[in-house]
């Protein structure tokens, strides 16, 4: 098959970008592979260090005011599509899904079957812009977590066959760190001031939907020498004044270490204790499959999809949104037990590899388009 892959975040990283590495990376050997991406996107950049992939420098404007930049996209992809005919189109979100959809209209020729990812917990409209996409450039639609696809219910793709494909992770690649890889990790990544501590992790990023200040603050209000025991580490793209300011008016500015735009996350995760992703929207979180793919238990809200990758008390644990008052009685109650934490690190780890491994999320996802193509 020919398969295109698009995506319209700008940005350094993302589950996006996540998705589609592992999607393309897993299928060039069988596929022709392509990649239309932003140029300052970290997917753009990564997918161009994988060979055998075709990587397209394409922005997707969406804005009313950059009509001009709407249409020259357009007409760019309309020209790949006649000229590629891809047998696959796989969008990932509404601004690239809107312009294919654009350049299929009275498209000439062979036109490529549509898929449709919801990486999401945004609503889901119902007004006339998704109606025309399901009817015209949506043949079928994958959603992350049993949760994302209940938002579906009641709006115009609930009409599309729907396949809940939770997001896969490379158990290979993350593994779990030895006791002296892990040692030499917590000194690269907090310093040997602080690699002795209770060391508490994210890869999910630094974006305030995260939540992460919910941790900063749950800490904060520990007593002063349990405080000093514990560390905090996240890594993301570099967090705003507005944000470093929060962790300094809480007095942790010496407690919280940011790792910033990371390449290679698996250092950072382990020289945690115990990872964490306290969002407020949350479809499934690669990040938390990440974590426990490498034998650390994850703290994770009541939150979308991410109950769904914790068993609580057994490889990680749940805590309502917005409750730093119930993750630091929390902290209190498991710190001091490292007994406890690596036999909930090794369930993590064993879950990741029956539940997570990405094999299971890229085979059932070429099952979709192989079903697309052969209804044809």
């Amino acid at each position: 098959m020919k398969i295109l892959y698009t995506n319209f975040h700008v940005s350094y990283g993302g589950g996006h970008t996540t998705y589609i590495a592992i999607l393309a990376e897993s299928l060039r050997a069988h596929h022709e592979i392509w990649v239309a991406a932003p140029p300052t996107s970290k997917l753009y950049l990564l997918c161009q260090s994988i060979p055998n992939i075709n990587v397209v420098d394409m922005p997707f404007p969406s804005k009313p005011r950059e009509w001009r930049e709407i249409f020259s996209t357009r007409k760019r992809l309309r020209t790949m599509f006649e000229k590629e005919r891809f047998d696959i189109v796989h969008v990932n979100g509404s601004p690239d899904h809107r312009l294919v959809m654009y350049a299929i209209f009275g498209l000439h020729g062979k036109r490529p079957r549509v898929v449709y990812t919801k990486h999401n917990l945004l609503p889901v409209g119902k007004h006339f812009g998704s109606q025309l996409r399901v009817k015209y450039a949506t043949d079928h639609v994958i959603v992350v977590s049993r949760h994302t696809s209940r938002l579906l219910d009641g709006t115009p793709y609930a009409k599309c066959e729907v396949s809940v494909i939770p997001n896969g992770v490379d158990v290979e690649h993350f593994y779990p760190f030895n006791d002296e890889a892990s040692q030499h990790a917590r000194v690269r990544m907090v310093g040997p001031e602080h690699a002795g501590k209770f060391i508490v992790g994210s890869v999910a990023g630094t974006a305030d939907y995260k939540g992460w200040i919910d941790m900063v603050t749950a800490i904060a209000s520990l007593p002063v020498r349990v405080r000093a025991t514990m560390h905090i580490l996240i890594a993301g793209e570099s967090p705003s004044s507005a944000q470093r300011q929060q962790v300094a008016q809480l007095g942790m500015s010496e407690h919280v270490t940011f790792a910033e735009n990371l390449l290679d996350v698996r250092p950072c995760i382990a020289a945690f204790d115990i990872g964490f992703v306290l969002s407020y929207a949350e479809a499934i979180s690669f990040a938390c499959r990440e974590m426990m793919a490498m034998g650390k238990p994850v703290i994770v809200t009541d939150c979308g999809g991410l109950p769904e990758n914790v068993s609580d008390g057994e490889d990680g644990w749940l805590v309502p949104q917005r409750d730093p008052d119930a993750i630091s009685s929390l902290l209190r109650e498991i710190t001091g037990k490292p007994e406890t934490l690596r036999a909930m690190g090794a369930s993590a780890r064993r879950k990741s590899e029956v539940h997570f491994e990405k094999t299971l999320f890229v085979q059932e996802t070429e099952a979709v388009y192989r079903r697309l193509t052969m209804s044809t």
